[in-house]
């Protein structure tokens, strides 16, 4: 009996630990490597939602600095392409073979995360969704 419970415990943590790192490679570039995955959200305040969580790898032994500007569709439309505020232009300094990533809490790195859908039953305003987004103007730079 214990053996069963063991087996079935082990997979249940391999079941998990897969689910939490279904990383895509979205982009590598000059020892780059910037890594996405859908996560459901349920944050400290504010409604349930669907992010695009990513994570970008500094895969040298030198410091780099990034650049990009952020687009996003929402039903079809890109919302940011032509926002010239500076708002969804991110820079990111990463020390040689660091990594960081955004995630659900709402203590992240914004930066970090795209917002994708209201996932919670009291959002009850129009439904935006993601339906694609892009890294634009991606640069990378030696510290």
């Amino acid at each position: 009996m214990k053996t069963t419970i063991s087996i079935f415990s082990l997979f249940l943590l391999t079941i998990a630990s897969v689910a939490q790192e279904n990383w895509q490679l979205l982009r590598s570039e000059n020892g780059i490597e910037i890594f996405y995955k859908n996560q459901m959200c349920d944050p400290e305040a504010g409604y349930d939602q669907e992010k695009v969580i990513l994570k970008v790898v500094n895969t040298t032994a030198f410091g780099k600095t990034i650049d990009w500007d952020i687009h996003m569709w929402y039903n079809g439309v890109c919302k940011t392409c032509d926002v010239e505020t500076g708002e969804y232009h991110k820079t990111l300094s990463l020390a040689a073979n660091e990594e960081q990533q955004g995630g659900c809490s709402i203590y992240s790195n914004f930066d970090l995360c795209v917002f994708a859908q209201f996932t919670d039953v009291n959002y009850t305003r129009n439904k935006q969704v993601l339906t694609k987004f892009e890294l634009a103007n991606f640069l990378v730079v030696d510290q």
